[in-house]
C-alpha cells in the first residue's frame, strides 16, 4: 500500500481522504505545493480517515498527504516483560510502514515520477481558471480602499517553511545512506550508477541515476543526478533532478535543481525549480526559485516565484517576488507582487507592493498598491484606473506635501482627519459651510457683495462712501454717524421705537392719496348686560380713498364682569367678509370701499347653566394706511 496520496484541489474542495493506515496522527503530514502545512493552524482532523483544510485552497493546488513514521523504536522490549498483542502489533506495523515509506521514496527518486522536493511556490499547479478568478477577485470585485485596508497576508512560503523544505535532506539521505553506510558505519568513498530502459505497456521509458559521495564519521557529502524520459501515445515526459549536499552533524548545505517538461495532446508544461540552503545549528538561510510555463488550446500562463529567507532563533526575515502573466481568448492579465517580512518573537512588520493590469472583453483596469503592515496596523496608498474612472487613495494618520531642499516647507497636510494649508492661492472657491475663527484681510476688494442675512455685532467704518444701500431687514443696536450725507434713502419697512430729532426742517410734506389715515375709534355708551347671543358693543366705519387696497389694523378692548365663565368676544364686518376672535387684528379694505367693523360679546355660564354678565367698558380703534 502506498504511504502517500496526492490531490489536485478542485474548486471549493476542503475535505480530503486519508486512504493509508498510520500509528499516530502526528505521523501524517500535509504539503501544499510542497510546503508543509501545520495541523494547529492549517487543517483539522474530521475523522481517522478524513482531513479538512481550514481555508479554501485555490483550485489546481497540489495537495500531498503523506505518512512519515519515525525511525526511533516506538516499543522497547526488555527481558521478562509481558508481550501484549498491542505492543507486538505496534512494533510490526512500525517496521512495515517504514519499509513501505522507503520503497515509495526510492521509487519516487529513481523513477522520478513526481519530483517536488519542497521548493514549490504557492501558485504551482494552479489552473488558468483559478488564476483568472484570483485576478478578477482582486481587481474587479474588491474596491481599492478595501484592498488597502486588508492586512498583508503572511508569505505562504515564509522563512521557517522555506528553510525547512530547502534543507530537508532526510528523504535524499534515505537513498544515499543505503550506499554510504553499512550497518551504520560510513564506507568512505562511494559511487553508484543505474541506467534502465524498458517498455511499460505502450510507453517507452529510460531512467538514469548517477551518484558519487563520501561518508566518514565527520560527515557526509554527495552529488546525485537523475534523469528520466518517457514517450507514450498520450504523453511525452522528460525530467531531470540534481542534488549537491554536504552535512556534518546539525550543519548542512544543499543545492537542488529540478527541471520537467510534459506534453500531451491538449497541454504543454515546463517547470524549473532551484533551491539553495545552508544551516548551522539553529541558524539557516535559503533561496528558492520556481518558473512555470503552461499552455493549452485555450490559454497560456507563465509564473515565476522567488523566495529568500533567513532565521536565527525566533528572528525571521523573508522576501517573496511573484510574477504572473496569463492570456486566453477573452482576457489578458499581468501581475507582480513583492512582499518583505521581518519577525522578532510575536512582532511582525511587512511591506507588500502589487502591480496588476487586466485587459478583457469587459474592459481595462490597472491597479498599483503599496501596503505597510506592522502587527496588523495597515497603512499605504493605492491607484486604480478603469479608463473611465480612476482612484488615488492614501491610508495614513498624517499625509503631507513637502518641498525639497535644505529649508523644506509644508504647504499642505492632513493630520488626524484635519486638513492644513499654508500660503494658498484659490482661483475659484465654492464653500458650503464656512466657519472662520479669526480673519485678517489686509486689502479686500469686492466688486459686488450680496449678504442675505447679515448680523454685525460691532462694526467700525472709518471712512465709508455708500452710493446706494438697500437693507431689507436691518437691526442696528447702536449707530453713530458723525457726518453722514445720504443723497437718496429708501426704507421699505422702518420700525423706530423712539426717535429724537433735535432740529427737523421739512420744506414741503407731501402725503400722496391720504397714504396715512388718522385713527378712527368708538367707545361704549352705557353698561349693557350680556346673554347667550352676541350683542354689538361698538361699531367703527373706515373708508379707503385710495386706488389701491388699504391695510387696516384693529385694536379692540372690552372689560366685562363675569361670575363663573369667560365671555366670548369677536369682531366682524357688516358686509360679512371679515371675522376675528381675540385681540388685535389686521384686514385689507379694497379701493373706494367703506367697511364697518363691530365689536361683539356674549356670555354663557357653563357652571350654573344660566346667568349674565355686564360690560363696564368697550372700545374699538381702527388704523388705516396705504399698502
Amino acid at each position: 500500500m502506498s504511504s502517500f496520496v496526492k490531490y489536485v484541489v478542485a474548486t471549493g474542495q476542503q475535505l480530503f481522504s486519508v486512504p493509508f493506515p498510520y500509528l499516530n496522527r502526528t505521523h501524517v503530514q500535509l504539503r501544499r505545493n510542497g510546503i508543509l502545512m501545520l495541523v494547529t493552524g492549517d487543517y483539522d482532523w474530521q475523522s481517522p480517515t478524513q482531513i479538512r483544510t481550514r481555508l479554501q485552497l485555490p483550485a489546481g493546488t497540489l495537495l500531498e498527504i503523506k505518512r512519515v513514521t519515525p525511525d526511533a523504536s516506538l516499543i522497547n522490549f526488555t527481558n521478562g516483560s509481558v508481550l501484549t498483542e498491542a505492543d507486538l502489533n505496534t512494533a510490526v506495523k512500525q517496521s512495515l510502514y517504514l519499509n513501505e515509506e522507503l520503497q515509495d521514496a526510492l521509487a519516487g527518486y529513481v523513477n522520478n515520477a513526481v519530483s517536488r522536493f519542497g521548493f514549490g511556490g504557492e501558485t504551482v499547479g494552479m489552473s488558468t481558471d483559478e488564476l483568472l478568478a484570483a485576478t478578477a477577485q482582486s481587481i474587479i470585485e474588491s474596491t481599492l480602499l478595501a484592498s488597502l485596508q486588508e492586512r498583508v497576508t503572511d508569505i505562504e512560503t515564509n522563512a521557517e517553511s522555506i528553510i525547512a523544505q530547502t534543507v530537508r535532506l532526510d528523504e535524499f539521505q534515505t537513498l544515499v545512506n543505503e550506499i554510504a553506510y553499512v550497518d551504520g558505519v560510513p564506507v568512505g568513498n562511494f559511487a553508484a550508477s543505474l541506467h534502465e530502459a524498458y517498455i511499460a505497456g505502450d510507453a517507452t521509458i529510460q531512467t538514469q541515476l548517477d551518484l558519487i559521495g563520501a561518508a566518514t564519521v565527520d560527515g557526509l557529502a554527495w552529488i546525485l543526478d537523475t534523469n528520466k524520459v518517457k514517450v507514450s501515445p498520450t504523453e511525452t515526459l522528460a525530467t531531470r533532478l540534481s542534488s549537491i549536499a554536504s552535512t556534518a552533524g546539525d550543519n548542512a548545505a544543499a543545492i537542488t535543481t529540478e527541471q520537467t517538461t510534459r506534453l500531451n495532446a491538449d497541454n504543454a508544461l515546463a517547470t524549473s525549480i532551484t533551491g539553495l540552503a545552508a544551516t548551522v545549528g539553529d541558524n539557516a538561510a535559503a533561496i528558492s526559485a520556481e518558473s512555470t510555463a503552461r499552455a493549452n488550446g485555450d490559454a497560456a500562463n507563465a509564473t515565476n516565484i522567488t523566495n529568500l529567507a533567513t532565521t536565527v532563533g525566533n528572528n525571521q526575515a523573508a522576501v517573496q517576488v511573484l510574477l504572473d502573466a496569463y492570456s486566453d481568448g477573452s482576457i489578458a492579465t499581468a501581475t507582480q507582487v513583492t512582499t518583505l517580512q521581518a519577525t522578532v518573537d510575536d512582532n511582525t512588520a511587512s511591506i507588500e507592493s502589487l502591480s496588476s493590469v487586466v485587459a478583457g472583453i469587459d474592459g481595462l483596469a490597472a491597479q498599483y498598491t503599496v501596503k505597510l503592515d506592522v502587527n496588523g496596523y495597515v497603512s499605504g496608498f493605492g491607484l486604480y484606473n478603469t479608463g473611465a474612472t480612476s482612484d488615488f487613495l492614501v491610508l495614513a494618520d498624517r499625509f503631507a506635501v513637502v518641498t525639497p531642499g535644505d529649508d523644506p516647507v509644508v504647504p499642505f497636510s492632513i493630520v488626524g482627519g484635519t486638513c492644513y494649508m499654508n500660503n494658498v492661492v484659490i482661483d475659484g472657491a465654492n464653500i458650503k459651510d464656512l466657519t472662520v475663527t479669526s480673519a485678517q484681510i489686509e486689502n479686500l476688494s469686492i466688486g459686488t457683495l450680496k449678504l442675505t442675512d447679515l448680523s454685525v455685532t460691532n462694526a467700525k467704518i472709518a471712512n465709508a462712501t455708500i452710493t446706494t444701500a438697500k437693507i431689507g431687514d436691518a437691526q442696528i443696536t447702536n449707530a453713530k454717524i458723525a457726518d453722514a450725507t445720504i443723497t437718496s434713502a429708501k426704507i421699505d419697512n422702518l420700525a423706530v421705537t423712539t426717535a429724537k430729532i433735535a432740529d427737523l426742517a421739512v420744506d414741503t410734506l407731501q402725503i400722496a392719496g391720504n397714504a396715512v389715515t388718522l385713527p378712527v375709534a368708538a367707545t361704549l355708551v352705557g353698561t349693557p348686560s350680556l346673554g347667550e347671543t352676541f350683542s354689538v358693543l361698538v361699531s367703527v366705519s373706515i373708508t379707503n380713498p385710495l386706488s389701491t387696497p388699504m391695510a387696516v389694523v384693529g385694536l379692540p378692548s372690552a372689560e366685562i364682569n363675569a361670575v363663573a365663565s369667560t365671555p366670548s368676544v369677536s369682531i366682524t364686518s357688516t358686509d360679512g367678509l371679515f371675522s376675528h376672535s381675540g385681540s388685535n387684528f389686521t384686514d385689507s379694505v379694497p379701493a373706494g370701499v367703506t367697511r364697518t367693523y363691530q365689536l361683539k360679546a356674549r356670555y354663557i355660564d357653563n357652571v350654573r347653566g344660566t346667568g349674565s354678565a355686564s360690560v363696564r367698558a368697550a372700545a374699538l380703534v381702527i388704523l388705516g394706511a396705504k399698502r
